[in-house]
């Protein structure tokens, strides 16, 4: 036995690593997820437990695997590599990620590979697409004269370390990889966990920040499960979706029903807010422009990758989603959008 291979499967499963016995029909969703993951290799022909038990060689068999392996879409070149009475199956870091298979798309979390939920898709685009409103250029910004030397250092000496953490590992290695290049690497780290199931301690955090995501959870629920992570009296900083009228047109109230149902009027938001133990100590609107510099990027994102997901259900049905979450913004922008808030926990309850 090749003692790479041995060295491998002494180590187990991970990260990078699955153990298949046979070929399955969840062999592709492993290789889905390697693919819009860091990659990694499917070693055929091993139990779970790491017990080699030997699988078929012959080309028939590696046929059956080319087979599977044409369900992956866009097209991803994989390696099939036969050592002794094993096949390894080398799946590359793809370069045109979200990458999707028949039975939907999959990321790799720790040694397990999980199915996206409909949000997770929308938000994997979304990410893959680097699309943030704090990367969006400022085209109005002079850096002689906005740029004030003296407050960014005194901004660098106030910051704390910081713990950063997101489902998809391959967004937190790109974090550290930037924070390298800016020598902030000292101060972060990075935790690969879901944020309705964290491992932190009680009190850990003095502030918790959260842009555009706390709706995967829902609003009332991660508002409740995160207070226990903060210290007495500390902060969150979030945005949540809102109304930003009494009425609706029923395009927009329909829209909202189908996708996120939980939204209410920031009235409302902020009873959630003091329901849940906090206080409010500050909102406001982020403006429409941002929504537009958003959407322009989304939609070229959509557009660059509508071709690679021809025929695939789930990928054309989060694409159309996107047009017409696009279309329905640009016809109704002031009917709803994210607000900002600022909260306290309150230390008696």
């Amino acid at each position: 036995m090749n003692r790479w291979i041995e060295e491998i499967i002494e180590a187990g499963e991970g990260y990078l690593i699955e153990f298949k016995e046979s070929l399955d029909k969840s062999f592709i969703e492993e290789v889905c997820a390697f693919a819009n993951s860091s990659g990694g290799k499917v070693i055929l022909g091993v139990s779970d437990r790491g017990v080699i038990k030997g699988i078929n060689t012959d080309n028939n068999f590696r046929s059956r695997i080319q087979d599977s392996l044409r369900q992956l879409q866009p097209y991803l070149d994989v390696g099939i590599e036969v050592k002794d009475n094993l096949i390894v199956v080398g799946v590359p870091d793809g370069n045109d990620k979200p990458y999707a298979c028949s039975r939907g798309f999959f990321i790799r979390n720790g040694a397990n590979s999980q199915k996206l939920t409909r949000n997770e898709i929308i938000e994997f685009f979304q990410k893959e697409g680097r699309i943030r409103f704090d990367e969006l250029k400022n085209d109005k910004a002079v850096f002689e004269t906005d740029f004030d030397e003296k407050a960014f250092e005194n901004f660098l000496n106030l910051t704390g370390n910081i713990t950063a953490t997101d489902i998809y590992q391959p967004f937190l290695d790109k974090l550290m990889e930037n924070a390298v290049k800016e020598g902030f690497d000292d101060r972060i780290t990075t935790v690969c966990a879901s944020m309705d199931d964290l491992p932190f301690e009680a009190g850990e955090f003095d502030i918790i920040w959260s842009e555009g995501s706390i709706f995967v959870i829902g609003f009332e629920k991660g508002l409740s499960y995160w207070k226990q992570f903060l210290k007495d009296e500390g902060y969150i900083a979030l945005t949540e979706s809102t109304w930003f009228t009494d009425e609706p047109s029923s395009e927009v109230l329909q829209f909202w029903q189908d996708c996120y149902p939980d939204i209410k009027s920031i009235p409302d938001t902020e009873k959630v807010i003091m329901a849940a133990g906090y206080d409010l100590i500050d909102r406001f609107k982020l403006p429409a422009s941002t929504w537009y510099d958003f959407y322009s990027h989304l939609e070229k994102r959509v557009d660059d990758v509508s071709d690679n997901y021809k025929g695939n259900t789930d990928a054309e049905t989060i694409l159309s989603f996107n047009r017409k979450e696009i279309k329905i913004f640009r016809e109704h922008p002031d009917e709803y959008g994210y607000t900002f808030f600022i909260l306290q926990k309150k230390t008696n309850k």
